[in-house]
């Protein structure tokens, strides 16, 4: 984790890592669909608090999430959502229910201006100009929305807020503390192929640090 924000990069597993130190007991933990869900398995903490993680998965995945999050806010918990730019795009009208039943919850939004996760797939480096790859990659694939979150967000009711990689431990602690008034959105900017890269780096660090202790592992089975 250090090493992917060293230089002070906005990273997106970073709010998991901190949540699971910041979140109390009882918490809700909700992760959205694609890059979110797959952040939360690699980069949330094991601890001590009985923090309980949610997420909408399956083909509609990223309906609803805000919704479904807000929901979970009505039952009295308190309830964190980190969630894509897209998915909190598709599901605003989540706020409004947030705003007309005086529910409060904080929102970390993954703002990479479109769906980070096909970065991560085959089709982000092919080469299939029939396919219309790579010249269509971002028209097909990438989806970059270019909209200005904070005013939307605001309009509905929400406190916004953008944060990096320096200040968004202490933004998330505050949000979670903070007297349960409405909803908090923290937006952390992150660049799609810039994020890709500090996952791979993250994964290599993973890997050479485990590597004595797999090499010490099979030594003792034989």
């Amino acid at each position: 984790m250090a090493a992917t924000t060293a230089a002070g990069e906005p990273f997106e597993g970073a709010p998991f890592a901190h949540l699971g130190e910041l979140l109390p007991d009882g918490a809700v933990l909700w992760a959205g669909s694609s890059m979110p869900v797959r952040d939360l398995d690699a980069w949330l903490p094991a601890g001590p608090r009985a923090i309980r993680p949610l997420a909408s998965r399956g083909a509609n995945g990223i309906d609803g999430v805000v919704s479904a999050a807000m929901g979970a806010a009505a039952t009295g918990a308190a309830v964190t959502l980190v969630v894509g730019d897209v998915a909190l795009l598709h599901d605003l009208a989540g706020l409004i229910a947030a705003r007309l039943h005086g529910l409060a919850a904080t929102i970390v939004v993954i703002a990479n201006d479109g769906g980070g996760i096909f970065s991560f797939l085959p089709q982000a480096s092919a080469e299939v100009p029939g396919a219309g790859l790579p010249a269509h990659f971002e028209e097909l694939f990438g989806t970059p929305h270019g909209i200005d979150l904070g005013p939307l967000v605001a309009a509905l009711g929400a406190h916004h807020r953008v944060v990096g990689a320096t200040d968004l431990r202490d933004a998330l602690a505050g949000a979670i503390a903070a007297p349960p008034d409405g909803v908090r959105v923290l937006e952390l900017r992150t660049e799609r192929s810039r994020n890709v890269a500090l996952h791979r780096e993250a994964a290599a660090a993973v890997q050479a640090a485990l590597a004595p202790l797999v090499g010490n592992q099979a030594g003792g089975s034989r």
